[in-house]
């Protein structure tokens, strides 16, 4: 995964989570932008000043550069053709309320089955239900089908990662 050490990036992402406002989001991406720069060599500077702009101004930006950041830096991850599926987070985010998320979740799911082996079927089928009805769900079974689906993919030991993400939402009341 990388060298940083996760402790500060999870309590700058609890941070900013639990107040969106008034936190300065300086140390936030800072944090964001050594961890992802640290799992590889592409530059990603444009992306985060993208995703920057897009969480401090959420109602005013325009959405079509952050979104064509996000799909250059995935397509350049690799071969996969996303355009269909970057289309379909693009007029999710747009349209939060009215769009029909069946596309969207089909989407995501064949982007993520493409990626690899797993049979995602359970995850998906929980972040679906988790999405679509986010107040009333038990997360017990969210939780549990995220872990495994994260442990699956590789060998390190997220045990820590999973706690503090697992604290993170126990922390908003939400689970």
């Amino acid at each position: 995964m990388g060298s940083l050490s996760r402790v500060r990036y999870f309590r700058a992402l609890h941070t900013y989570n639990v107040s969106m406002g008034s936190l300065s989001m300086v140390r936030y991406f800072r944090a964001l932008h050594t961890y992802n720069v640290s799992m590889g060599s592409l530059s990603r500077v444009r992306y985060f000043r993208a995703v920057h702009t897009y969480n401090v101004s959420m109602g005013s930006l325009s959405r079509v550069r952050y979104f064509r950041a996000v799909h250059t830096y995935n397509v350049s991850m690799g071969s996969l053709s996303r355009v269909r599926y970057f289309r379909a987070v693009h007029t999710y985010n747009v349209s939060m309320g009215s769009l029909s998320r069946v596309r969207y979740f089909r989407a995501l799911h064949t982007y993520n089955v493409s990626m690899g082996s797993l049979s995602r079927v359970r995850y998906f089928r929980a972040l679906h239900t988790y999405n679509v009805s986010m107040g009333s769900l038990s997360r017990v079974r969210y939780f549990r089908a995220l872990h495994t689906y994260n442990v699956s993919m590789g060998s390190l030991s997220r045990v820590r990662y999973f706690r503090a993400l697992h604290t993170y939402n126990v922390s908003m009341g939400l689970f």
